[in-house]
C-alpha cells in the first residue's frame, strides 16, 4: 500500500498524476487520500517503532537462537551482549545493524563508541600492532571487562598471560626488583628477547632497554665479557658495577649463581680485606706463582690490567726478584 501512495505522490516517468487520477481536477482529492493513508499506514505498519514488535516479528539471527533485537534491558553491559557475542561468535551479527566506526548518521550507536580497540583490527595478536599501542597508550583501554582488569581473560575469557601470549606481561608491581626478574631471565633468557624489549634488550617495541642507567649497564654481559682484558677494567673503575644484587655484595654469586670465585675464573680475587699482608698473599704466590702471574697484575707483575703492580713502593720493590737476583753482584749492593 506504501508504493500505491508513492505512485501517486511521485508518478512515474512515463505517467503524470492527471493518468492516476484521471482528472486534472481530482488531483487535490487525491493527495488529501494519499496524506490520510500515509497517516494510517506509518502509524500502523511502515514506521514501527522496534520496542513494539510482536513476538513473532522480533530479530534472530536463527530459528534456534535467542531473540537479540529489540535488545533485553541492561544490554549495554558487558555481561550481557559481551558475553552473548563471545559465546555464540556473533560479532557479524552484531555487525549487521552496527557499525565498527562512526556511521555518518545521527546517534547510530557504533562498537569504537564504546569500546575503541574492539573489534579487533586485523592482525591485533601481533605484538607490533597491540604491543606499540600498550607501549604508546598505557594498559587502561586493555584493563577492561573484556580481558580483565588483571588481564587473566576477564568475560573473553582470553588471558594476556597465556602460553601462545606473554607469560609474564603485564609484569607484577615489583618486577623490576632483579630478584623478581633476574631468575625468570637466567632461567630461561627467552623469556625477555622477545619484541618487546628486543632480542638484543635494547628496547624493541617497548623502547625500555635493559641496559638503561636506572637497571643494569652491563648486563646482559658481552660476548666476550668473561675475559678478563674486558670485565677486569670494568670492576676496578668502579666496583659497584659488579657487586649488585645479579652477582651478590660478596661477588659469591647473587641471583645469578654465578660466583666471581668460581675455578675457571679467578679464586683469589676479590682479594680478602687483609689481603695487602705479605703473611696472607706471601704464601699463595711462593706455593704457585700462576696464582699472581695473570692478566690481573701481570706476567711480569707490573700492574697487568689492574695497574697494581708488585713492585710499587708501598709494596716491595725489589720483589719478585729479579731472574739473576742469586747473584752477588746484584743482590749484594741492594744489601748493603
Amino acid at each position: 500500500m506504501c508504493q500505491i501512495i508513492a505512485v501517486f505522490l511521485f508518478p512515474p516517468n512515463n505517467q503524470t498524476v492527471k493518468d492516476c487520477a484521471h482528472s486534472h481536477h481530482h488531483l487535490a482529492l487525491w493527495l488529501m487520500i494519499a496524506f490520510v493513508l500515509l497517516v494510517i499506514f506509518s502509524s500502523s505498519g511502515c514506521h514501527r517503532d522496534f520496542d513494539t514488535l510482536l513476538p513473532e516479528e522480533a530479530i534472530s539471527p536463527s530459528e534456534s537462537a535467542p531473540v537479540i533485537f529489540p535488545h533485553v534491558s541492561g544490554w549495554k553491559e558487558p555481561e550481557s551482549h559481551g558475553v552473548y557475542m563471545v559465546d555464540n561468535n556473533a560479532l557479524d551479527q552484531c555487525l549487521g545493524c552496527h557499525s565498527q566506526t562512526p556511521h555518518p548518521v545521527a546517534d547510530w550507536v557504533y562498537c569504537s563508541s564504546c569500546h575503541s580497540l574492539y573489534p579487533h583490527e586485523d592482525e591485533w595478536k601481533s605484538a607490533d600492532k597491540h604491543g606499540t599501542y600498550v607501549a604508546q597508550n598505557g594498559t587502561a583501554a586493555c584493563a577492561t571487562s573484556c580481558h580483565g582488569e588483571d588481564f587473566q581473560g576477564g568475560l573473553s575469557a582470553v588471558s594476556c598471560y597465556q602460553s601462545q601470549c606473554h607469560a609474564f606481561y603485564p609484569h607484577s608491581a615489583d618486577w623490576k626488583s632483579g630478584a623478581v626478574h633476574g631468575p625468570v631471565y637466567t632461567a630461561n633468557t627467552a623469556n625477555c628477547t622477545t619484541s618487546c624489549h628486543g632480542e638484543d634488550l635494547q628496547g624493541g617495541i617497548s623502547t625500555v632497554s635493559c641496559y638503561e642507567s636506572q637497571c643494569h649497564t652491563l648486563y646482559p654481559h658481552a660476548s666476550d665479557w668473561k675475559s678478563a682484558a674486558v670485565h677486569g677494567p670494568v670492576y676496578t673503575a668502579n666496583t659497584a658495577n659488579c657487586t649488585t644484587s645479579c652477582h651478590g655484595e660478596d661477588l659469591q654469586g647473587g641471583i645469578s649463581t654465578v660466583s666471581c670465585y668460581q675455578s675457571q675464573c679467578h679464586t683469589l680475587y676479590p682479594h680478602a680485606s687483609d689481603w695487602k699482608s705479605a703473611a696472607v698473599h706471601g704464601p699463595v704466590y711462593t706455593a704457585n706463582t700462576a696464582n699472581c702471574t695473570t692478566s690481573c697484575h701481570g706476567e711480569d707483575l707490573q700492574g697487568g690490567i689492574s695497574t697494581v703492580s708488585c713492585y710499587q713502593s708501598q709494596c716491595h720493590t725489589l720483589y719478585p726478584h729479579a731472574s739473576d737476583w742469586k747473584s752477588a753482584a746484584v743482590h749484594g749492593p741492594v744489601y748493603t
